[in-house]
């Protein structure tokens, strides 16, 4: 599976405007959103994911409560397979055209060996099929694939929103005991071994793993919603609670244009929030990490795996996971008045420091000295670096 290397995390909206932190070109007032995803990262809870901000404003960037349903969100959500620049925005181009595209190029290398590494690919081939022409599955083989099945429909039950504890428990005894059968019974690491010394030295591993690719890559062509809509029943919601004055945040409540407003330094800001990983299965398919393959003539890369864009790499970074709010709520200093918080309460669109509150089903709350926002946005998403894709191994015959 490849592994991704965090790089940074963003406060953004569907409207990717750049507000960068602690510099001399910053706003002001920052924008709620980004104040958000500030505390977020400063939150001890998160002690080991990425300190590093790179801010945006928000707008429009509230789930709807019809997300499967709602044609018009569904299209601006595939702005998150878009390769971010380097500043965190994203760009126009989709990583899936740009893979479709790579795919086209691909040279497999062929691998001139030894007498030995012949002979240790034959006993490898030996241990996986009981005909090598073919690739009839060994017994091995099929105990091997037997217990990984059971180990992989474990581990998805384990993804299943609002899980129990006491089911999370029972699911992982039964994993533990999974995993001690498949290494006595299943052959285990024989058999990951010999897997190993087929991607090592045969030609036809790389080119089925190829084949499988653009298979995923075909059938996998745009953000999957449904990584959103699970969200919304997960047990494991974060609450934060923070000072505006700890940011410098002006919280500015308003409506019709900014004609309407209050506004509030010493504000106590409260929420839920929750990283939903925007998990990819062609990104994370084992062809990626084969040593076997290159792009034509090995002048482009997929990645170069060194921090910083480089003319050769055509997707140095992916969004991998993205920063859900929900439950806002606003602690006022000072009381508003009875007739402006009438106006809000009337108001089709509320402005609350850049981040924008419409009127739906889950009303806005308003009060002399408190806001709550229930629903559920998005406010930030992180940013990952790939690591060096292809990464040839040294000695291939190309064509």
């Amino acid at each position: 599976m490849l592994t991704l290397k965090h790089h940074k995390v963003i406060a953004m909206g569907y409207v990717f405007l750049e507000a960068s932190t602690a510099t001399a070109a910053e706003p002001p007032n920052p924008s709620l959103a980004s104040v958000v995803v500030m505390a977020i990262s400063d939150a001890s809870a998160l002690s080991a994911s990425p300190k590093r901000l790179i801010a945006f404003e928000s707008a429009g960037a509230q789930i709807p409560s019809n997300l499967l349903r709602d044609q018009s969100f569904l299209k601006r959500a595939t702005i998150f397979d878009n390769i971010p620049l380097d500043n965190g925005q994203p760009s126009s181009v989709s990583m899936y055209e740009v893979l479709r595209n790579a795919s086209s190029s691909i040279e497999i290398g062929a691998v001139s060996l030894s007498s030995d590494q012949k002979q240790e690919l034959s006993k490898a081939e030996g241990l996986l099929y009981s005909d090598s022409k073919i690739h009839s599955p060994s017994p091995q083989l099929l105990a091997y694939s037997k217990y990984k099945g059971q180990s992989d429909a474990l581990k998805q039950k384990l993804t299943t929103p609002s899980l129990s504890n006491a089911d999370r428990l029972q699911i992982l005894n039964e994993l533990k005991s999974v995993e001690i059968d498949w290494r006595l019974y299943g052959y285990k690491e024989d058999v990951e071994q010999a897997m190993q010394t087929m991607r090592r030295y045969s030609q036809g591993a790389t080119t089925e793993l190829r084949d499988n690719w653009i298979k995923t890559l075909d059938e996998e062509t745009e953000f999957d919603v449904k990584m959103l809509d699970a969200a919304f029943g997960r047990s494991d919601w974060s609450r934060l609670t923070f000072s505006a004055q700890k940011y410098n945040l002006n919280v500015k409540v308003s409506y019709g244009g900014g004609t309407s407003s209050t506004t509030d330094k010493t504000a106590t800001i409260s929420f839920d929030f929750l990283f939903v990983p925007l998990r990819r299965s062609v990104i994370e398919h084992p062809f990626l990490v084969d040593t076997g393959w290159r792009l034509k003539g090995g002048e482009q890369v997929i990645s170069d795996g060194v921090s910083g864009a480089s003319a050769r790499e055509l997707i140095p970074k992916l969004y991998t996971a993205l920063v859900l709010i929900k439950n806002v709520e606003i602690g006022l200093t000072s009381p508003m008045d009875g007739v402006f918080i009438d106006g809000l309460s009337k108001a089709a669109s509320v402005d609350i420091s850049g981040f924008a509150v419409s009127r739906d089903l889950s009303t806005p709350i308003y009060q002399s000295k408190y806001v709550g926002v229930p629903r559920v946005y998005i406010v930030g998403a992180a940013v990952e670096e790939l690591p060096k894709i292809p990464n040839p191994e040294p000695g291939r015959i190309w064509p």
